[in-house]
């Protein structure tokens, strides 16, 4: 896939148009970086 132009960044999650698991809130809205345990976290809607 490609990464995402740094300059013009798309609405919504940076990963959406490169992503298999895309759905509408992807695009729409920015997901929360969520705590996932030890020094890790992620953010994803479909993650938690």
């Amino acid at each position: 896939g490609q990464p995402p132009d740094l300059a013009n960044l798309p609405t919504g999650c940076a990963f959406a148009p490169r992503c298999p698991h895309v759905h509408d809130l992807c695009r729409a809205a920015t997901p929360p970086l969520r705590a996932l345990g030890d020094a890790r976290s992620a953010a994803c809607h479909r993650h938690g």
